[in-house]
């Protein structure tokens, strides 16, 4: 007989079958299959040649040489395709008693040889099946009389590695390779009843050392044969509890812990093992069972593994204050990095649920540091990431950036999936205002979750695009992503939340809080956030929501809540929180942002969190207090000619300067100065343009696209000539379109220096890229002949560059423009 899963295989059998080398797995079943099946069997290879045939190589080394078989007519069998599984070692002895199958097949570990002798013996059922007479005869008949002795001494190790084997390599490597051994992972076995008939009783202090080895070489599974095959059920036990997780499967939970002998069923780590099958199983109450009745029992590590697994179990259990008390009576000295790590993590959950914040910030720095200490990285992450959610949540905006961008960083260097922490973080980039960077990190989110299928990734994604639309004041994008998202089925319910939140948000902002209502309390499960979205329905008491957040120190929802009860006091509170933490979007709201800036006009400290923001490179813009103005939103092409005039300023201009500048041809030109001034301030809503003893300047600060175009550009050009591309094409990304361009008559010099500075930097583009990347440097010649029509010197090499690329009409129609333009030169 041989496994079903084998039977099947050789159906399809081609030409030659070889057996494998190792003694007693299956070689007389295959040699019985063989002559079943019409086909020749034997040892010699060349007898076998011209027809079907089973082949039984003598050893390892000879069956590596299957010399003139092609490779597709050939099938290698392992040990492990001849091996029997549970179930069908059980069918093959429908004589014996339960108890037999399952001990002789835990004693012999499904060996072929072994199921041959228990057929024998099934009615007999011994209970110590490799010391019964008849296999220990018939195993040492097995192995000639020159190696028994050798293998008498390997056996004393339940598996054997070449430092601890009591032989020498050369006598090791001689016996693998005429099969009385095997390989298994990195190590070499015996067959186990084999092992147990020739040396009943291993060294238990090699097998303890041997098992050692094992571990710290990242071969657990041996590590467990090892002390298995020795009977140190101890050590075996506290073994596994130190590997087994909530996520094994439920059979390998059975399957491992089926051989330990009752004696050893009251042992703390094998009641803690039982209590995590009871979790697998969804038996919350059995586990806390088992778990409390180990945890009584346990010492030092195994103590405090046990506890944090009993912890987390009664957190499920909506038994939360036990569950610190639980881990409270850990002693942290008898636990390794890891585990402290794991156990202050968890409790850090359990403080953070009964808002006990403080505490909790500490365990989680405390998680961290621990996870750090035993270097692991990928729960360093989990820990910072939360760290980073609970500073998110106080509203501590910039310590949780810094969180996320470490747990970022970890993730990213150990390859692992980084789409929450990056959407989270995009979150807190919105809010406090670098839209950019956050739609950076939302695009490699979403290329990293989409081939993926990360739907829950995406579903964020979507939102936090949403956010961002909704903060520019595109409502109709934000509106059509939201729905997006609520239209998946199986949404998660935090997921629903925040899309149902800013749903109702949108409808709030177009007036409709009737249908804003409902979707305000769909939202209740992220908790304060919706609950305050009700309030600024009239749903709820401001009043109230101001003291929840307090208590909750909720600064984010606290500056809102503040900002739209609108006491002075409240909005002096407000505007202090906005400028500490950086909660820059709230001042993207034109209502709310109006009523403040009159605050930080008095202030100048304040000013910084209302820069005017002009945008030069094609059609001019400014965004200023939530509103975005066009160029024809001011009432003169002069006034705003007068605002850029000051941003680009070094310092205050005089005002008799400014009038020639604007007015010279006007009667008076400093009063129509004065009247440009005043229509500006007007339009503008604020005092933007303040001066006095003959000069003016800007109330508040500037960002300038021209100015960040410049500086970027300056600073790509100093890094070295490696990291220069990248950083030119992102400079070259800020100047799209002309420089000032419905302003030639004020702004010639500015516009010279930024269309000579762009050229230069696509020079430099092609000098670096022309080499390596040919159809690069193509695109950024065109670029620059599209820049600068008459530099004769770019057609020239674009010229070049076309026929290398075998760009024959191109590179034609490019000579043609260059002999005209010459013809028109001269």
């Amino acid at each position: 007989m041989l496994p079903t899963r084998l039977r099947s295989r050789l159906e399809h059998a081609p030409r030659l079958v070889v057996a494998p080398v190792a003694l007693g797995f299956g070689q007389a079943e295959l040699a019985e299959w063989a002559r079943a099946s019409g086909r020749r069997a034997g040892p010699d290879l060349e007898a076998l040649r011209g027809c079907a045939a089973l082949w039984l190589p003598r050893s390892r080394r000879e069956a590596q040489h299957a010399g003139g078989w092609a490779l597709e007519d050939t099938l290698f069998l392992s040990e492990a395709e001849l091996t029997w599984s549970l179930e069908e070692w059980e069918q093959q002895l429908p004589q014996a008693s339960a108890e037999f199958r399952r001990s002789s097949f835990e004693a012999a570990g499904g060996w072929p040889e072994g199921l041959r002798l228990c057929r024998q013996l099934q009615e007999a059922a011994p209970q110590d099946l490799a010391g019964h007479p008849l296999v220990q005869a018939h195993l040492r008949r097995l192995v000639p009389a020159p190696d028994l002795a050798a293998l008498e001494r390997l056996a004393r190790l339940p598996l054997i590695v070449p430092e601890l084997a009591e032989a020498p390599q050369a006598e090791v490597a001689d016996l693998y390779d005429r099969g009385y051994l095997y390989r298994q992972g990195g190590a070499l076995a015996l067959p186990r009843l084999l092992q147990q008939a020739l040396a009943p009783h291993p060294d238990p202090g090699l097998s303890r050392e041997l098992a050692r080895r094992l571990r710290e070489q990242g071969e657990r599974d041996l590590a467990l044969e090892a002390l298995r095959r020795a009977r140190l059920w101890p050590e075996y036990l506290e073994s596994l509890a130190h590997t087994l997780q909530a996520q094994t499967p439920e059979g390998e939970l059975r399957r491992l812990l089926a051989p330990v002998p009752e004696a050893l069923h009251g042992h703390p780590a094998f009641l803690y093992l039982v209590g995590l099958l009871e979790r697998v199983r969804g038996e919350l109450g059995g586990a806390n069972r088992c778990y409390q009745a180990a945890f009584a029992r346990a010492e030092g590590e195994l103590r405090g593994r046990i506890g944090n697994a009993r912890a987390v179990v009664l957190a499920m259990l909506g038994r939360p204050e036990e569950a610190l008390q639980t881990l409270e009576s850990v002693a942290p000295d008898t636990l390794n990095a890891r585990l402290q790590g794991e156990i202050q993590h968890n409790r850090a959950g359990l403080l953070l649920e009964a808002r006990r914040y403080a505490e909790a910030e500490a365990s989680l720095k405390q998680a961290i540091a621990a996870f750090r200490e035993a270097g692991e990285y990928r729960l360093e992450a989990r820990s910072a990431h939360l760290l980073a959610l609970f500073y998110h949540e106080r509203g501590l905006l910039t310590e949780a950036r810094r969180r996320y961008q470490e747990a970022l960083d970890l993730l990213a260097h150990l390859g692992q999936p980084t789409g929450l922490v990056r959407v989270n973080l995009a979150e807190t980039l919105l809010l406090q205002g670098e839209a950019p960077a956050a739609e950076a990190q939302l695009d490699s989110a979403q290329a990293e979750a989409e081939p993926a299928g990360q739907q829950r990734v995406l579903g964020y994604v979507r939102v936090n695009r949403a956010l961002a639309a909704l903060l520019r004041g595109q409502r109709e994008p934000a509106r059509a992503l939201l729905e997006d998202v609520l239209r998946q089925p199986d949404l998660e319910v935090r997921l629903r939340a925040e899309a149902e939140l800013l749903l109702a948000r949108l409808l709030r902002l177009e007036g409709q809080p009737e249908a804003a209502v409902g979707h305000a309390e769909a939202a209740l499960p992220v908790g304060l956030r919706a609950e305050l979205e009700l309030a600024l329905l009239g749903e709820r008491s401001l009043d109230s929501l101001v003291g929840r957040a307090r208590a909750e120190e909720a600064r984010l929802e606290l500056a809102l809540a503040l900002l739209h009860r609108g006491r002075p006091e409240d909005l002096r509170e407000a505007l202090d929180l906005i400028l500490t933490q950086q909660y820059r979007a709230l001042l993207d709201d034109p209502d709310l942002a109006a009523r403040l800036a009159p605050l930080a006009a008095k202030d100048p400290a304040l000013r910084a969190l209302f820069p005017l923001e002009l945008s030069t490179f094609g059609p001019c813009t400014l965004r200023f207090l939530g509103r975005t103005y066009t160029e024809a939103a001011f009432p003169t092409r002069k006034s705003l000619a007068l605002l850029i005039r000051l941003a680009l300023a070094d310092g205050p201009q005089r005002r008799e300067a400014l009038a020639e500048l604007f007015w010279a041809d006007a009667g008076n030109p400093v009063g129509s100065l004065q009247t440009a001034i005043y229509h500006l301030n007007r339009t503008l809503g604020q005092k933007v343009v303040e001066g006095g003893r003959g000069i003016l300047e800007l109330a508040f600060p500037v960002r300038l696209d021209l100015t960040a175009f410049e500086r970027a550009a300056q600073e790509a050009l100093r890094l070295p000539s490696s990291l220069q591309p990248p950083a030119l094409r992102k400079a070259l990304e800020l100047a799209q379109g002309e420089p000032l361009a419905s302003f030639p008559e004020w702004f010639a010099e500015e516009r010279a220096a930024a269309e000579a500075l762009r050229a230069r930097l696509l020079r430099r583009l092609v000098e670096l890229t022309a080499a390596e990347n040919p159809q690069a440097a193509i695109e950024h010649l065109q670029a620059l002949v599209r820049l600068e029509p008459y530099d004769l010197e770019a057609r020239r090499q674009l010229i070049r560059l076309y026929r290398s690329a075998g760009e024959g009409e191109l590179a034609r129609r490019e000579e043609e423009r260059l002999q005209q333009l010459e013809r028109e030169l001269g």
